[in-house]
């Protein structure tokens, strides 16, 4: 756990609330005692005012019975005036006093009696005077003036006969001592309720903050990255320190589960991609494995559209073969035609008719030669066309391989999946081609034997009719029937020579589709093999994804790691 850390008093927020709060009851209460002061001033004031009229009425009210009952000789009688005008006065306001002044603005009674005799000194009796020169009597008022540094109150009557002006005076002063008394109460009174505030406020503050000092202290805590349980017996309290307590209690039972979630996650994930790692390199193992299985195919392929190539050369010159096959035949039909002329014409003829006895001899003998290089022909033929059924049933069983792996590989194989489904029914396709050209060729090799055993025939009957016509004339109308017999052949032999020829022709067909099946074929191979190579390129991203996402799973471990509990 890391050290606490402390703040300053004066920059604490206690210290701030305090100040304003205190500051803020302090300002109230001057405003509120100024307000009141001034207030209760003018009160006084108005009250002071008002009494100081009222006396001045009710003293001018006694010197009007007074004169009313003596006459005008009361003005002139100082112990008279003495008399009424010294009782005159506020109570309890020592500098409160009434003098007499005559409608010429001369006193006519003073309580210093120097003064007797003497004009007014006051402006605002003088024009109260001026005015009653003028015939103006104004009720009975007060007005306040100065004298000598002094501020004063002065109330009057007027006589309504304009006798005489009756003028009470006092000095403010004295009018507001009762005010500034009260002043100087209310102002002990703020001082002792303000200082029993501030303590209050002081002690409620230190009890607010003290558990608010613990709790930061708790939040600091947190700040540092340990989440350990604290003593939250603030939790009881029903106020907003309760609430603050209990909810940082919330937060870090929240924290330390969030934590160990991540943290948990972040195990389960690092496992995940130690596994996921695992299986990527047994998916980049398997990926290795069909590109060389899909390169073996290309090049069986390749070598399957050359061998289909060499069968195409070899089925041309079967059927090179085949014309010059059936050009012999042509020309020993002709012979035969004329040994039958010339035996017709002549028995004389008869020695040319062995020499082209002799003759056909030969010309049986290439015949049978021509008839076994076909033979031989379509025995190779055979050969090609078992290598290409063995080249299909490869094609198919590494077709069938590849789906395997393309299953194992999951979703990122079902391209692959479709390449070598394509391919086997490439495969199916040329082993079906080759079983029929394996069809026709049999079929070629029986009618070859069959031409090679009948022209064997024909020579054991040459050599026989040779020595026949050596021994005897008589035996010429049996070579005559042996040559109808060979003319028959002839004519037999020639349509099995078209027979063949037909049959060569459908072969080069199906060669040449097969040729081109092989090309097709060698080309598809050619894509898949490219299309495997962008998919290893892809697996190895993933890989460098997966391997970046181990890293951030070991770096949120770290991270997590940091928390305490």
């Amino acid at each position: 756990m890391g050290e606490v850390k402390k703040i300053k008093f004066f920059r604490s927020m206690m210290f701030r609330l305090a100040v304003l709060i205190i500051g803020g009851m302090t300002l109230i209460s001057v405003f509120l005692t100024s307000v009141a002061y001034i207030r209760n001033q003018e009160t006084t004031k108005n009250l002071v005012q008002d009494y100081m009229v009222a006396e001045a009425t009710s003293g001018g009210y006694i010197m009007d019975t007074m004169i009313a009952a003596n006459g005008d000789d009361v003005l002139k009688s100082e112990e008279t005036l003495s008399r009424i005008l010294s009782a005159i006065k506020l109570e309890n306001m020592d500098s409160s006093y009434a003098y007499l002044v005559a409608p010429d603005g001369n006193m006519l009674y003073h309580p210093t009696k120097d003064k007797v005799g003497k004009p007014v000194e006051n402006d605002a009796v003088k024009e109260i005077i001026s005015d009653v020169a003028n015939g103006t009597i104004s009720a009975p008022a007060c007005v306040d003036y100065e004298f000598n540094g002094s501020s004063k109150y002065a109330s009057y009557y007027i006589n309504p006969q304009g006798k005489y002006v009756l003028v009470v005076s006092v000095d403010e002063s004295d009018a507001f001592k009762e005010v500034k008394s009260t002043k100087t109460l209310m102002i002990q009174a703020v001082c002792i309720i303000l200082a029993i505030f501030i303590s209050t406020d002081i002690v409620i503050l230190v009890r607010l903050f003290k558990p608010l000092r613990k709790i930061t202290a708790v939040v600091d805590r947190v700040a540092d990255l340990d989440l350990s349980d604290f003593d939250n017996k603030y939790n009881k309290r029903k106020d907003e320190v309760g609430l603050i307590s209990r909810a940082v209690s919330n937060l870090l039972s929240e924290l330390r589960e969030i934590i160990s979630s991540i943290h948990k996650s972040g195990d389960i994930l690092s496992e995940s991609n130690e596994q996921f790692s695992s299986e990527f390199a047994e998916i980049v193992e398997a990926v290795d494995n069909i590109n060389i299985a899909v390169e073996e195919i290309a090049m069986g392929s390749t070598s399957q559209a050359q061998e289909t190539n060499d069968a195409s050369r070899h089925i041309a010159d079967m059927g090179d073969a085949i014309e010059a096959n059936s050009a012999s035949v042509s020309a020993l039909e002709d012979s035969i035609h004329n040994m039958n002329s010339l035996a017709n014409e002549s028995e004389d003829m008869l020695i040319e008719l062995v020499g082209i006895n002799s003759k056909t001899m030969d010309t049986i003998g290439m015949v049978t030669d021509q008839t076994n290089l076909t033979n031989h022909s379509a025995e190779k033929i055979n050969t090609a066309v078992e290598a290409i059924q063995e080249i299909a049933s490869q094609t198919n069983m590494l077709s069938l391989n590849a789906s395997i792996e393309a299953a194992r590989a999951g979703e990122s194989g079902r391209g692959f999946a479709i390449v070598a489904e394509q391919i086997r029914k490439l495969a199916e396709d040329s082993a079906n081609s080759a079983a029929e050209i394996e069809a026709v060729v049999q079929e070629l090799i029986n009618n070859s034997k069959d031409c090679v055993d009948k022209m064997n025939g024909l020579g054991e009957d040459s050599k026989k009719q040779a020595d026949k016509l050596d021994k005897t004339k008589t035996s010429f109308e049996g070579l005559r029937e042996e040559i109808a017999a060979v003319s028959n052949a002839s004519k037999e032999i020639f349509a099995q020579t078209d027979s063949i020829y037909n049959l060569k022709n459908n072969v080069n067909t199906v060669v040449e589709q097969l040729a081109s099946i092989s090309e097709e074929n060698a080309a598809s191979t050619e894509e898949t093999s490219a299309s495997m190579h962008n998919l290893t390129e892809g697996i190895e991203h993933c890989k460098n994804e997966t391997q970046i996402l181990n890293d951030l799973s070991r770096q949120l471990n770290e991270q997590t790691s940091k928390f305490k509990f």
